[in-house]
């Protein structure tokens, strides 16, 4: 059973993470109709407080000729409860993304 959610203190915000875009379950784009880009785990998200949180995130194109897009993000981070999982994810859904940004970066 995962730890109950940590309420966040200013010690912990602004939550400011660099990652890769990994493949996840599939689960927010096919059950839920809400497609996130799951960012690929690090040691450093065990001190994140577990929540949903509103912020930005900037997608950081592979191609170094081409400019990073930065976009209104709802992110999650925690354990999904609903699916029983065991580790612990940090999964921002784009809002109003034109395109898919989950085969980039994120920042």
């Amino acid at each position: 059973m995962p730890p109950p959610p940590q309420p966040p203190t200013p010690k912990t915000l602004p939550i400011r993470l660099i990652s890769k875009v990994i493949h996840g379950y599939k689960r927010g784009s096919t059950e839920l109709g809400v497609p996130t880009a799951n960012l690929s785990p690090s040691p450093s998200f065990a001190a994140l407080p577990t929540g949903v949180y509103y912020g930005f995130a900037r997608v950081v194109p592979s191609s170094p000729s081409s400019s990073s897009t930065t976009y209104k993000t709802a992110l999650s981070i925690g354990y999904n409860p609903h699916y029983a999982n065991t580790e612990k994810t940090v999964e921002p859904h784009f809002i109003a993304a034109p395109t898919d940004p989950r085969r980039r970066s994120s920042r």
